[in-house]
């Protein structure tokens, strides 16, 4: 897996404008023309409660013992305001009144990196912001890199739910308000507080913030993908048991993550983690007080010589030991976040939308009626009997809506394995609704050369990879689900379907695909649909049940039906610039009838003949 220093490329350092070159420069400019010392003061996100709520008449639980909010710029809140601080305290993340864990959780995964992944959130002048009151941050939604520019004051209280053993450093005048929401340890450092606030505005409010999810922050905060493992999920039990879960840790963890390390030492299966919170400390075996170290100092001797993670009991550099079995014991997920570096990787990034009848649901699995053993022995032998002897075939009933959804085609000249993510358009701001619902996606193998490049029907056989059957696959609604290690084979095509699970849930999508390799990513033409309602009637003045083509007579074989001219017949005129039209035909039976049913579409006739 690439590691996420390879991210610190991402953005170039020529990325440097001129003053008035950007949103943030025009307002510097301005500032500057006016010669007033003013600080920036931002419109389109003020310092009132519609930043705050999204119903301004609303005020959430966790803001409801707060009788005043003044937003203070950092030189009012701090004495030494800077992003960055090297003082007692720095790099530490407290919580305010939001929900907002998911978030300052991702932070502090990015701030425990030893690159400059935080800093590079950042897109503008370090001293601009304290200077002017104004500052940019860019992070990744739907499919793209978005800056936001704002002002720098943050909303503050007298906050009464984090009183007591609270020590709140470089606090600028003790007593006075301090921000309400995320912030670091030492107010001096100013980088949690600045990135939510800029966050928030992204998404309209501080309230639109108030609970998430880990992996979509992680996202958000690098442009990678992410999986989420569950350590509780019954899938994960069986490599739990048979010891695949630890090498999987092994494989896929590095010195900069939160889990930094994890290491097999006499025996003894050890987790080593990172805190960037400012509280708790795990005590329990193999913790710095723990005395198992000295009954096993080889293990000490082991953990602290290693040249990739050294480590010593008495450094306090945030991270910590224990079992393997304490951390699956505590810990209920992992999230792997992926990043694919430019100069590694290719990035195929497409928007889509499911629409009316795109939005065609998941692939309903084959329907097989209840019958008896000599009900379906007298089926299948009937089934074999027209496949061998007419032109009729019969198959179990599929999905009539699924071969809609929208389908894009990939091919490579060359052997290679994609990374796939399918991303629903982020449902979080105050113009949408809050929740995810359910998606996902096959890629779906097939012929290279054909002009039909639809795939009409899911057979289990092509499918090559389901994002739905992931190892980690959450069962729960994710705005992104990804398969990894998709192996393609030049001699083939792929059609990757991503769909809604449910049919007519509408909404705009990111399909991402990364390669090493050049591979061809080409949308295959929507369908043309007409729904036309019939019925099979059989009444004294009229027969529309004409049965089938051919009938099989126990006696005589398959013989022509001279009753199937009675079935219901629809005309089908083709434009003569059509040079060629794949048919297909979905007859479809309310469920709980049992039968099979059937079509036929008969060679084309020129018009008037």
């Amino acid at each position: 897996m690439p590691r996420l220093s390879a991210y610190e490329e991402a953005f170039d350092e020529d990325d440097e404008e001129e003053v008035g070159d950007t949103e943030e420069g025009d307002i510097i400019a301005r500032l500057q023309a006016s010669q007033r010392g003013a600080l920036y003061e931002d419109v389109s996100f003020p310092a009132k409660r519609s930043s705050l709520y999204r119903n301004i008449k609303s005020v959430p639980e966790y803001d409801a013992d707060v009788s005043e909010v003044k937003w203070l710029y950092p030189q009012e809140i701090c004495q030494e305001p800077a992003y960055f601080s090297d003082d007692p305290g720095s790099g530490c993340l407290k919580k305010g009144r939001l929900d907002d864990t998911w978030l300052l959780g991702a932070l502090g995964v990015l701030a425990s990196h030893p690159g400059i992944l935080i800093e590079n959130l950042f897109a503008s002048e370090p001293d601009d912001f304290v200077r002017y009151g104004v500052y940019t941050c860019r992070f990744y939604k739907n499919g793209e890199w978005q800056e936001v520019v704002t002002d720098t004051r943050i909303p503050c209280a007298h906050n009464s739910k984090n009183k007591g053993d609270d020590i709140l450093l470089g606090q600028k005048v003790p007593g006075n308000p301090t921000p309400m929401y995320g912030h670091g340890l030492n107010l001096n450092e100013q980088w949690v507080s600045m990135l939510e606030k800029a966050y928030a505005k992204l998404h309209g409010s501080y309230e639109s913030i108030n609970g998430g999810s880990v992996g979509e922050a992680l996202v958000d905060l690098t442009g990678g993908c992410c999986e989420k493992m569950s350590l509780t999920s019954e899938r994960i039990k069986p490599m739990m048991e048979d010891g695949s879960l630890w090498e999987t840790l092994r494989s896929h963890v590095s010195p900069e993550y939160v889990v930094a390390c994890v290491q097999e030492c006499s025996g003894f299966r050890l987790v080593r983690m990172r805190n960037p919170w400012s509280h708790g400390e795990w005590k329990g075996d193999w913790s710095d007080a723990s005395t198992l170290w000295e009954d096993y100092p080889e293990v000490y001797s082991e953990v602290s010589s290693d040249t990739n993670t050294p480590w010593r009991r008495d450094s306090n550099d945030g991270t910590f030991w224990m079992v393997f079995s304490d951390f699956v014991g505590l810990f209920t997920k992992v999230y792997q976040c992926r990043v694919f570096p430019d100069e590694d990787y290719r990035q195929y990034c497409i928007h889509g939308e499911w629409s009316g009848k795109t939005a065609g649901g998941s692939a309903k699995p084959m329907r097989r009626g209840s019958v008896s053993r000599l009900q379906k022995d007298g089926q299948d032998k009937m089934k074999d009997s027209l496949r061998r002897e007419s032109v009729v075939d019969i198959q179990d009933d599929g999905d009539p809506y699924w071969f809609n959804n929208p389908q894009y085609r990939l091919t490579a000249d060359e052997t290679v394995e994609v990374y796939i993510s399918l991303m629903q358009q982020d449902r979080r701001s105050a113009n949408h609704l809050r929740e995810n619902y359910r998606v996902g996606f096959e890629v779906v193998q097939t012929k290279r050369h054909t002009t039909h490049k639809r795939i009409w029907e899911q057979k289990q056989d092509d499918v090559i990879a389901d994002s739905h059957e992931n190892t980690f696959g959450s069962t729960r609604s994710e705005r992104e689900v990804t398969r990894a290690s998709v192996k393609l084979d030049p001699r083939y095509a792929y059609n990757i379907v991503p769909h809604p699970m449910e049919q007519n849930r509408e909404g705009k999508f990111t399909l991402r695909i990364f390669s090493r390799k050049d591979v061809c990513v080409e949308p295959v033409t929507e369908t043309f649909t007409s729904y036309l309602h019939g019925s099979w009637d059989r009444t004294s003045d009229r027969d529309t049940a004409g049965g089938p083509l051919r009938l099989v007579d126990e006696n005589k074989g398959v013989k022509n039906n001279p009753k199937w001219c009675q079935n219901p017949q629809y005309l089908l005129n083709i434009p003569a610039r059509c040079d060629e039209l794949h048919k297909r035909g979905a007859l479809v039976l309310p469920r709980g009838k049992a039968g099979h049913v059937g079509g036929l579409v008969e060679n084309p006739k020129p018009a008037g003949s």
